[in-house]
C-alpha cells in the first residue's frame, strides 16, 4: 500500500545525497538548490526522513568550522535549508489554515509512529536486521564487506564515506531503537 510513496521518498532522499556528494567533490553553487529542493520534496512526500541529508552535512560543517574558524562556510548549508523549507512549508501552512483539525490529527498521527506501532507495523529492535535477508537476499552479506572495502580504499572521498556512514548508522539506529512503527522500505534508502 505504500510502494509508490516509499519509492518517491527513496528517490528524493537519494537525489539529495547524490547532490550533496557532488557538492563535496566540487563545491559549486548549483548543487545547493538541488539538495534543498529534493529534501523539501522528500518531506512533502513522507515527512521528516527528507531532512536526512542535513545531518551529515551539519556534522561535517561543524567540524570544518572548528578547524578553519570560518563561519561563512555555513552559508551554503543555510541557503539549502531555506530552500528546503520554501518547498515544504507552504503546503504545511496551507493545510493548517484550510483544515486545522485534520492537520492536527495528521501531525499527531505522525508523532504516534515514534512511540506506538501503528497499522500493524510492529517489530523488535532487530526488525531491520531480521528482515534484511528477505528484502535484499544474499546481497545483504556484501554490505559490510563493501563498507569495509570503501574505508580501506585510499582513493575514496573520506567526507562522502563518512557522510553516508553517519546517516546510515543514525537512520538505522533511530528506526530500530526509537521508532515503534516498523516499515520495511525505510531501510532501503
Amino acid at each position: 500500500g505504500m510502494d509508490h510513496n516509499d519509492t518517491a521518498l527513496q528517490f528524493y532522499v537519494l537525489l539529495s545525497f547524490w547532490a550533496f556528494a557532488e557538492y563535496i567533490v566540487s563545491p559549486e553553487k548549483k548543487w545547493i538548490p538541488i539538495i534543498g529542493i529534493s529534501a523539501g520534496c522528500a518531506i512533502l512526500n513522507k515527512w521528516l526522513l527528507g531532512l536526512a541529508v542535513f545531518l551529515p552535512w551539519g556534522i561535517l560543517l561543524i567540524l570544518d568550522i572548528f578547524q578553519t574558524r570560518n563561519i561563512k562556510k555555513a552559508i551554503p548549508f543555510i541557503i539549502s535549508l531555506i530552500i528546503c523549507c520554501a518547498v515544504f512549508l507552504p503546503w504545511q501552512i496551507y493545510i493548517i489554515n484550510k483544515w486545522p483539525l485534520l492537520a492536527q490529527y495528521e501531525y499527531e498521527f505522525n508523532r504516534r509512529h515514534i512511540y506506538e506501532a501503528l497499522e500493524g507495523h510492529h517489530g523488535s529492535i532487530w526488525f531491520y536486521v531480521e528482515r534484511s535477508f528477505n528484502l535484499m537476499g544474499y546481497m545483504v552479506y556484501l554490505i559490510p564487506v563493501g563498507i569495509l572495502g570503501l574505508f580501506l580504499d585510499k582513493k575514496y572521498n573520506y567526507k562522502i564515506l563518512s557522510s553516508y556512514s553517519i546517516i546510515a548508522l543514525f537512520v538505522f539506529s533511530f528506526l530500530s531503537f526509537v521508532v515503534a512503527t516498523k516499515v520495511e522500505a525505510h531501510i532501503f534508502f
